[in-house]
């Protein structure tokens, strides 16, 4: 009779040692599942956030014109490339949220010759699209996680266009 319970005992003990392992295998499926989904959160959270740093900055900024140079690569005076008189004359340059931009490159009032369009960022390119169906890119001029200039080509010129 001894070998008899010991037979059912041995059995029983196989049933609850099997169920312990399937619950552990079920238990470290479930933890790397977990694991996986926060370590691609916070891969895709780095990569978006990467990617809006020259956005934000673009934003969150005001641009003025600081220098120009002509197609020789000589610099000149902004005053000439405005083909004014104003030695003082500032442009300007912005950018919003919604992906739109305003350009200000000629003399007198920002409304008589603002351009407007849209653009995205790709890299270190600002890829303009102007109101008028006119394409452009501005070069973004940068070290490590700051803009230190934006190039537009207008005209003739290449104008640098720096935070005020």
């Amino acid at each position: 009779m001894s070998k008899g319970k010991n037979k059912k005992r041995n059995a029983s003990n196989n049933k609850t040692v099997s169920k312990k392992r399937i619950i552990r295998k079920k238990l470290i499926v479930a933890l790397a599942a977990v694991a996986a989904t926060v370590t691609a959160t916070i891969i895709a959270v780095f990569i978006f956030s990467s990617g809006n740093k020259l956005t934000d900055a673009l934003v969150n900024s005001a641009w003025a014109p600081s220098k120009a140079q002509n197609s020789s690569g000589d610099e000149v005076e902004l005053a000439q490339v405005y083909n004014t008189e104003y030695t003082t004359y500032q442009g300007s340059l912005s950018f919003t949220d919604e992906g739109r931009f305003s350009l200000w490159m000629s003399p007198g009032d920002a409304s008589d010759g603002s351009r407007t369009g849209t653009y995205t960022v790709e890299n270190e390119i600002i890829k303009a699209v102007f109101d008028n169906g006119t394409q452009s890119e501005f070069r973004i001029n940068s070290d490590e996680n700051s803009i230190k200039s934006i190039s537009v080509y207008y005209d003739d010129y290449e104008v640098l266009f720096s935070k005020q």
